[in-house]
């Protein structure tokens, strides 16, 4: 039960510090435009085929692996 309590005390902490940020922001808190126009189309493209090949890579290399073991038998 006292875990419950603790989780209970987090998250309502947590839901505070959304709304104190919401109303920040609100309020003209920091402007963020700059990230976002700075970061190209093409970077966006590049870091998910990226992604992907660092996904992809280990189950090509079994593949091969195995492709070359089977050709020597």
């Amino acid at each position: 039960m006292k875990n419950l309590y603790r989780r209970i005390a987090v998250v309502s902490g947590s839901v505070a510090a959304m709304v104190a940020t919401g109303a920040a922001n609100a309020a003209g808190g920091p402007d963020f435009t700059t990230i976002t126009s700075s970061v190209d189309a093409s970077t966006a493209i590049a870091a998910i085929v990226a992604m992907g090949i660092v996904i992809a890579g280990p189950g090509f290399a079994k593949w091969a692996t195995k492709k070359v073991a089977g050709f020597f038998g």
